[in-house]
């Protein structure tokens, strides 16, 4: 992989993509965390853009320490809900601090290579993507009010698994048309 933005990419279908054989999920996150700082380590090298990249890995390598939680054995009595609770929803912050800090370092890239266009349009899908992800976070954790029987539950865990999709496809997509534009 000789791109880092293809790294990057790499790394986030990694850490979407969930594949369990018996309990044990085959595409570990932390390895894919680790081959994202390895692409943001290249893009600052590539570009002058030491800032954001700093906090993109910050926030890649906090996202990555908490993947490596359930690797670990936890004492059962510590895995109350609330834990578990508070466990999903710092994972998710982290993860959508990450994610800002990725538009981040596209909008510094894009205005040092004088893009104009480009970080007009990045600036624009970043503003949508962010709103469209703390609405869905807010979505998944709406969702722990209900009964799991409850069909309104059925229905927003639908439509949390439908928007959290679209939400990664989007992206991904969003970050390889951003590597083609800039060469």
């Amino acid at each position: 992989m000789k791109k880092p933005f293809g790294k990057i990419i790499f790394g986030l279908i990694l850490v979407i993509l969930d594949i369990y054989v018996w309990g044990i999920d085959i595409l570990p996150d932390p390895a894919a965390f680790l081959l994202i700082i390895w692409g943001i380590r290249d893009l600052a090298k590539e570009y002058s853009i030491k800032e954001t990249a700093e906090q993109a890995s910050l926030w890649a390598s906090i996202s990555l320490v908490f993947s490596l939680l359930p690797f670990f054995q936890i004492e059962t009595a510590l895995l109350t809900d609330s834990f578990l609770l508070a466990y999903a929803l710092f994972t998710f912050l982290f993860f959508l601090l990450f994610i800002y800090s990725l538009f981040q370092m596209m909008l510094d890239i894009a205005r040092q290579l004088e893009r104009h266009e480009l970080r007009k349009k990045t600036y624009t899908f970043s503003k949508i993507y962010m709103t469209v992800f703390i609405g869905y976070f807010f979505l998944v954790f709406l969702m722990h009010d209900f009964p799991p029987a409850d069909p309104l539950a059925l229905g927003l865990a639908l439509l949390s698994t439908v928007t959290g999709a679209a939400l990664a496809v989007t992206f991904l997509i969003w970050l390889y048309r951003f590597q083609r534009a800039i060469g």
